[in-house]
């Protein structure tokens, strides 16, 4: 039997309700009670036998990636949300371009509300 069969054995084979073939590790079809057959290695046993198994199991956190604190302050380092930028005369002081954001402020099937704002005079 190979490490990871002896190791299993050992442990047990039920988790959550489920149950794992001793053999092979693959997860077992249960009746209502009787036999059960594994459908990978036709292994079997009576279903009294796996009542009173118990798996104790343990995980712990893996480590934040060094590429997420990266991005988080690049994030940090950006100043306020960023527009978009249109070639359109603003009309109190006559700047050439404004930035530009849309929003729904209507009902799905109607056209998105465009808010432009100068970037001289606000």
């Amino acid at each position: 039997m190979s490490k990871f069969i002896d190791n299993f054995e050992k442990r047990g084979v039920r988790v959550n309700n489920v149950e794992f073939c001793k053999v092979c590790g693959s997860i077992l079809d249960l009746p209502e009670s009787g036999t059960i057959e594994c459908g990978i290695c036709h292994w079997k046993c009576q279903m009294s036998d796996l009542s009173n198994t118990t798996i104790i199991t343990s995980s712990h956190p893996k480590p934040v990636p060094q590429w997420v604190h990266e991005l988080q302050q690049q994030e940090k380092i950006q100043v306020g949300p960023t527009r978009a930028l249109v070639d359109e005369e603003c009309p109190r002081c006559k700047n050439p371009q404004m930035s530009f954001y849309t929003l729904q402020l209507r009902s799905v099937d109607e056209g998105s509300t465009v808010f432009y704002k100068c970037l001289k005079c606000g």
